[in-house]
């Protein structure tokens, strides 16, 4: 079990400037923005056979 967290500093931020002309364009862009993560690995299969297990 494990949980993970993402971006939590909120630093995956694209910004860029476009000058044409006599326009200036500034665009700002959440690429991910931040997120957790809960993961549960469960192994449902043993390493003992049903034969191992009853004494065969």
């Amino acid at each position: 079990m494990g949980l993970f967290a993402y971006d939590i500093l909120n630093q995956n931020t694209n910004v860029d400037r476009e000058i044409n002309s006599n326009i200036i364009t500034d665009s700002k862009t959440n690429i991910i923005t931040r997120y957790f993560l809960i993961k549960v690995t469960y192994k449902f299969n043993s390493t003992h056979s049903k034969e191992e297990d009853e004494g065969f």
